[in-house]
């Protein structure tokens, strides 16, 4: 079995450093390329206006303009929160044998709940000769309604995740 010399040993780990210090290089040029490149603007423009007030005043003018779009996007992301936060977005799905006789679990209970837990539970009971379907109400994450046990399994599975 080959051995590696403490040479080759050495020549791999220093050319693994340069490889490292080229990368590192590279890095740092493309950052001092990309602070040039504002600089160059801003020179620019005080070459054209010839009046660094003018620029900075300028500049200034289009800070204002993007933290005022930045707060238009702001309220409008709060307000499409707000109206997410009541839309049925938690739904949760339990299948079943409601009767020993019909297999399959062809019986379900479904919730379909929004972030504060209000919505409804639908349940499909299916027997051999006949299938019958139920909605109760949801609010706040209890019905005034009797809810089977897989009625809350399926209310608990929507709202799996979903900060009270």
């Amino acid at each position: 079995m080959p051995t590696i010399s403490t040479t080759n040993w050495l020549l791999g780990v220093l050319a693994g450093l340069v490889l490292l210090l080229i990368i590192w290089v590279t890095f740092l040029s493309a950052a001092l390329r990309n602070q040039g490149r504002g600089k160059k603007k801003v020179l620019e423009a005080v070459k054209a206006d010839k009046d660094i007030l003018v620029v900075i005043n300028n500049l200034l003018a289009e800070v204002d303009q993007i933290n005022e779009k930045q707060n238009r996007v702001t309220t409008t992301t709060n307000e499409h929160q707000e109206i997410l936060s009541t839309a049925i977005r938690h739904v949760g799905v339990i299948r079943y044998d409601a009767f020993s006789e019909v297999g399959g679990s062809l019986s379900f209970s479904t919730a379909l709940l929004d972030d504060n837990g209000d919505g409804l539970v639908l349940s499909a009971i299916t027997g051999r000769s006949e299938s019958r379907v139920y909605a109760k109400p949801v609010s706040e994450k209890e019905s005034t309604h009797n809810l089977s046990k897989e009625e809350q399994m399926a209310i608990t599975q929507a709202l799996r995740g979903v900060k009270s």
